[in-house]
Order: C-alpha cells, then sequence, then structure tokens
C-alpha cells in the first residue's frame, strides 16, 4: 500500500492535530478524510468546512483505507474495541505523544484482532486546539516519529510516506524506548 492507496481516511477526533490532517490532504489532493467527532458541535464545524464528519462511528469508517485516532490517548484502548468490533479491511495509527501506554492498550488489542497498527507522533502542535485552529501547513518540517511493534514494517514503511507526504521528516524507534 503506497501512500496513495490510502484513498479514504477516517479521523478520529477533528481538534487541530486531526483537522490539520483533514486540511494537509484536502490541500494535496490526496483523497477522502472523514472525521468522528464526540458532539454534533464538533462535527458541524467540520461539515461547514466541506468534509464529512459525523458522530456515528461505523458510519465514518466504513470503507476507509486508515483509521487515525486524534482524541486524547486514555480513549484510544476504547475506539481500538469499537473499530475491531465493527470490522474492516483498514490500518490504523493515532497522533498521540505516548506510545507505551498506546501500543499496550490499543495496540495489543489491534494485535489480538490481526488489525495493523503502528503508533505516530507528528511533533506538532500549538498552545490552541479545535477544528478552528487547524492549518493545512501545521505538519510541515515537523517530526514525526513511527512506533513498529513486531511484524509491522510494512504498514511502518506505508505510514512513513504517508507522513512525509503531509510535510513531516520521519524517523522510526520502538514504543518502549
Amino acid at each position: 500500500m503506497r501512500v496513495m492507496a490510502f484513498k479514504r481516511v477516517a479521523v478520529l477526533g477533528p481538534g487541530l492535530l486531526g483537522g490539520s490532517l483533514g486540511l494537509a490532504r484536502q490541500a494535496r489532493d490526496l483523497g477522502e478524510t472523514r472525521f468522528w467527532g464526540r458532539s454534533e458541535e464538533k462535527v458541524a464545524a467540520v461539515t461547514a468546512a466541506g468534509f464529512f464528519a459525523s458522530t456515528e462511528l461505523a458510519e465514518v469508517v466504513a470503507g476507509v483505507d486508515l483509521v487515525i485516532l486524534a482524541t486524547p490517548v486514555e480513549f484510544y484502548e476504547g475506539f481500538a474495541e469499537e473499530l475491531v468490533a465493527l470490522g474492516g479491511d483498514f490500518a490504523v495509527t493515532d497522533v498521540g505523544s505516548v506510545k507505551g501506554a498506546v501500543e499496550a492498550g490499543a495496540g495489543r488489542v489491534f494485535a489480538q484482532a490481526g488489525v495493523g497498527f503502528v503508533g505516530s507522533h507528528p511533533m506538532a502542535g500549538s498552545e490552541q486546539g479545535g477544528f478552528d485552529s487547524a492549518r493545512a501547513g501545521l505538519f510541515e518540517g515537523a517530526a514525526c516519529l513511527l512506533c513498529p511493534s513486531e511484524g509491522s514494517d510494512a504498514l511502518a514503511e506505508e505510514l512513513g510516506e504517508f507522513w512525509t507526504a503531509m510535510g513531516c521528516v520521519v524517523t522510526s524507534m520502538p514504543a518502549t524506548s
């Protein structure tokens, strides 16, 4: 799967990082980005910007190639369980700053279900949050750390290409380092 194979991406969490991912993909014409938001208010802001967005997880992830967890990390394991229950042929990554806990929680759930998961940590952001603060150039020149686990090298390579296309400089290291 090359970066262009990620034609349909679901971002769970339309905040600064998630929203910026959607805007960066849109600016680069890299395919469809769909958003899940926990409230109608968050969904309305994203929809007003021209994206498909919903509070219904199944609706957002149907037919996507990649799911990106962009909520606070304490929700990742619950999302992992929901995504596994929904099924689908997609890979998963995240934008969280901690990796060991993510690998032990969501990563374990995905591994047990045979869902491809590689943690990502794009080192970008600002003191502001929310979709209104998102911008297409947020990832330009930012470092992005990929944390592949055993057997995920091919997906890590694909995600490296994905993050490079977003403007990041990509490095890999184990989640537990």
